[in-house]
């Protein structure tokens, strides 16, 4: 009984791990695109102002997924925290 709950424990850490790498490829792949794109549009917008105002929605486009990201790591943390933990205190009951 106690190697399925330790297989399974292990699966979820295993998942948890995925789940922010995917996290953080996602934000530096939104952080990279919005560059680009506030890059291509900076030079025009001196000239047109519809472009400033298109430039500052996609850096708070930007400043919202950063912030769910920051959340979701965080919660991720949590886990893996709450998972080890519960790792720990199987390892110790089977050792005494």
């Amino acid at each position: 009984m106690l190697e399925q709950v330790h297989k399974h424990i292990i699966s979820e850490l295993q998942q948890n791990t995925r789940t922010d790498i995917i996290f953080i490829i996602t934000a530096i792949f939104l952080n990279l695109l919005a560059l680009a794109i506030n890059a291509a549009t900076a030079e025009r917008s001196q000239e047109d102002t519809s472009l400033l105002i298109v430039m500052f929605i996609i850096v708070a486009l930007v400043i919202v997924v950063n912030i769910i990201v920051i959340i979701g790591l965080l919660k991720g943390k949590q886990t893996r925290c709450k998972l080890i933990g519960g790792l720990l205190k199987m390892y110790k009951y089977i050792l005494t």
